[in-house]
């Protein structure tokens, strides 16, 4: 019983720590792109 307790909660706190991590994406930075194209009427 107590052996299933512990691997429910090493289970729990490994997806908590999977949410809050940070990102891992590598984006570039690229920051808000200016319209260039035709207004639509």
């Amino acid at each position: 019983m107590k052996r299933a307790w512990e691997e429910m909660m090493e289970f729990m706190v490994e997806a908590v720590m999977h949410i809050f991590q940070p990102a891992k994406d590598n984006y570039p930075a690229s920051g808000v792109q200016p319209f260039t194209g035709e207004p639509s009427r």
